[in-house]
């Protein structure tokens, strides 16, 4: 359950630095995961001290690529710090793009979606795996 206190752990009984090995490790796994199920990889809902340690790895990788799109200006620019990244990933609503195989063709499929006057801000994701890639366009309300 996201945000309790962690109880006692094997895991967390270990030194930082072995913690942060295996949490590269599981990474892996949980970025195949997300890319075939978009499920949030469950270290991130275990206990407050996990997610924390966690997010930091999960979400300031290159394997998870954030685009966002500014209507106001037409333009794109890529979402680079963690922060911003796990903020839009837990709140954003996600649209398979995996017809589109270039990102030029989802860019100009995202360009075109209508909220209905609903603001919106949108972008794509787009996941890296040994697989090759997947993408889904990601909205948030504004």
């Amino acid at each position: 359950m996201a945000g309790t206190e962690c109880k006692q752990s094997v895991l967390l009984a270990l030194p930082a630095e072995l913690r942060n090995r295996i949490y590269e490790y599981i990474l892996i796994e949980d970025i195949k995961v997300f890319a075939e199920n978009v499920r949030k990889p469950g270290l991130l809902s275990v206990c407050q001290q996990s997610q924390r340690e966690y997010s930091g790895i999960c979400y300031d990788n290159n394997l998870i690529k954030l685009d966002a799109y500014y209507s106001e200006t037409d333009s794109w620019a890529e979402v680079r710090s963690k922060q911003a990244k796990q903020t839009t990933l837990e709140r954003s609503t996600l649209r398979d793009l995996s017809e589109f195989w270039s990102l030029a063709s989802a860019r100009r499929y995202c360009q075109r979606t209508c909220y209905n006057g609903v603001n919106m801000q949108r972008g794509i994701v787009t996941v890296v795996t040994d697989a090759g890639f997947r993408r889904w366009q990601w909205s948030v309300r504004l």
